[in-house]
């Protein structure tokens, strides 16, 4: 009698406990020295089933939705008094904390790619910039100023705090350099080309383009930051894009109606897979559509257009696919959109959508829905 009482009560006890308490940090004094650890929330957590909040901008210099946070929140830019202030603003919850605030105007910011640091990008005249790194808290790490018309900047995947800088000026001449955050320090660092992609941890890539002569395609260079030679990776390339571990390519093949979309290890080029898509050409070439990488799951992301053709005179839409990388299958997530900018949570989950990033799609419930109200 007295074992199924302790079992009655062992199960009353568990059936007592609320089921979100899987995703909530344990309180128990000392769980860091105990190894006891939050664990990633599934991405099967996240759908729009839950209340989904929305910013209510109306009456508010609203500048954008800057990037993600982490996979619950987003960050935006709203224009105050000159400045800038930054908030956090958490989906589900509706929760929203002043993050980051400055007085000069933010123009665009990005997150590196553990969304450990976050960098803004600030100018309040016509030839100069500012330069803002902040941690998770929005505590500044480093903060320079560069003389620049505009600039291009790129985070090193594979360091956390590294980043590459390219200084434009107005006669498009540039100036590039590597940025190191907790060391506080820039070097200059010339090279071949303004546009780059990181491959290694100490190797970027470039496309080498002859400005004599115009051409729809380049070979494809890698540059070694350490002892500054560069050797030639793959020929006739169109655009490339280069994600953690994973290198796309994008070419032609002289095929009239499709590019393909290639993604290759960084270091040896050798193919891991191909995915053919129609193709849309340009008046520089062609058209390549927004498209995103979910390093965590392998899955690609991108606008497929309907038909092959010119875009000037393309009337129809596109529709978002994900294809994967592992068992090579393609599912459509969204059918008869514009192919506006992307931007996908680190788990895939969702992906920031427009040109202000003013929408969110839910990538299982295969739906977009607006989270800035104007």
């Amino acid at each position: 009698m007295n074992l199924w009482m302790v079992l009655a009560f062992v199960i009353l006890l568990v059936g007592c406990q609320p089921s979100h308490q899987l995703y909530k940090v344990s309180d128990v004094p000392y769980g860091k020295d105990r190894g006891l650890v939050k664990a990633p929330i599934p991405r099967e957590f996240f759908t729009v089933a839950q209340e989904l909040h929305t910013l209510d901008m109306s009456g508010e210099a609203f500048n954008t939705v800057g990037e993600w946070y982490d996979n619950e929140s987003i960050l935006y830019i709203v224009d105050v008094d000159g400045g800038s202030n930054v908030y956090r603003f958490n989906l589900f919850t509706g929760e929203t904390k002043l993050f980051f605030s400055t007085e000069t105007t933010i123009l665009s910011m990005e997150a590196n790619e553990d969304h450990t640091m976050f960098l803004f990008h600030l100018s309040g005249s016509r030839n100069h910039a500012d330069l803002v790194a902040v941690d998770q808290a929005g505590t500044e790490l480093y903060s320079w100023g560069v003389t620049s018309y505009d600039l291009d900047y790129t985070w090193n995947p594979y360091k956390a705090d590294q980043l590459f800088l390219t200084t434009f000026m107005e006669d498009w001449t540039y100036n590039s350099s590597i940025v190191e955050i907790k060391n506080e320090s820039t070097k200059p660092h010339q090279v071949p080309q303004p546009f780059i992609q990181w491959v290694d941890t100490t190797q970027i890539a470039y496309l080498k383009w002859n400005e004599n002569e115009p051409s729809y395609d380049a070979p494809l260079y890698v540059h070694d930051l350490i002892n500054g030679v560069d050797h030639l990776l793959l020929e006739h390339i169109i655009s490339f894009s280069a994600f953690s571990d994973v290198l796309l390519t994008i070419e032609n093949d002289k095929d009239e109606s499709f590019n393909y979309y290639r993604f290759r290890k960084p270091f040896t080029s050798e193919l891991l897979a191909e995915k053919k898509l129609p193709m849309l050409t340009d008046y520089s070439g062609w058209f390549i559509p927004s498209h995103d990488f979910v390093s965590s799951e392998k899955l690609f992301y991108t606008f497929k257009p309907y038909e092959f053709g010119a875009y000037d005179t393309y009337t129809k839409k596109f529709s978002l696919i994900e294809w994967s990388l592992e068992s090579g299958t393609e599912s459509t997530i969204l059918e008869e959109v514009d192919a506006l900018p992307l931007n996908f949570s680190p788990n895939g989950s969702f992906a920031l959508y427009g040109y202000q990033f003013e929408n969110l799609i839910d990538v299982k419930g295969k739906v977009v829905k607006p989270i800035v109200q104007f």
